[in-house]
């Protein structure tokens, strides 16, 4: 597992584009400050900056071959996400987190919720806002998120591909009170406050 770095000696265009790829793995640009999730995208950006939010990149051996059963329930758990398709990456996604049982009644944004892992697994493109959507649904403090286009669908499997564990250490409930209420700048901030007091 290692961290992807967004400190603030990168310049900003290295920054935007990094978080571009991990976010929308689609391949169009789903990022952007001029549009309407402009202060979830600002907000964002400042807390990987100052890593009260950690982007964590890890590898999975991505498998070809499923046992039915395994694909029966996967096949049902796509359906409740509304899943057009079964992809690779959902199957290794899910075979992933096998020994742990999802919430199926909890899912949103097409978002599978881990309650033991306190965690919502998505496959697919993630704005920011729905980022901070599902970051504040309760007891939600971590979001684990594979690309839906992965390589692993055109290249010879098993192959090695990444999914990412976006992680926060402010209650997701906070940030959402701060995005609904125009508080951004207060919650900033009082993060900017709070690593000048640790200095």
């Amino acid at each position: 597992m290692r961290q992807i770095p967004f400190d603030k000696d990168l310049d900003y265009d290295t920054v935007f584009d990094a978080l571009d790829r991990v976010l929308f793995s689609s391949g169009r640009k789903g990022l952007s400050i001029d549009l309407g999730n402009a202060g979830e995208t600002r907000l964002l950006f400042m807390l990987l900056q100052c890593e009260a939010m950690k982007i964590y990149e890890c590898d999975c051996l991505y498998k070809s071959r499923f046992e039915e059963e395994f694909q029966r329930e996967a096949d049902k758990i796509a359906d409740i996400l509304q899943k057009r398709s079964v992809r690779h990456p959902l199957y290794n996604a899910l075979h992933m987190l096998s020994e742990y049982t999802p919430d199926l009644n909890r899912t949103l944004h097409n978002a599978l919720y881990y309650p033991e892992l306190k965690a919502y697994l998505r496959c697919g493109d993630l704005s920011p806002e729905k980022l901070f959507e599902l970051l504040a649904a309760g007891d939600c403090d971590k979001v684990i998120l594979f690309y839906d286009t992965a390589q692993a669908d055109t290249l010879p499997l098993p192959s090695l591909e990444a999914f990412y564990v976006i992680q926060t250490s402010i209650p997701g409930e906070k940030i959402a009170v701060c995005l609904r209420e125009g508080k951004t700048e207060r919650l900033i901030n009082a993060i900017l406050d709070a690593e000048k007091q640790e200095e």
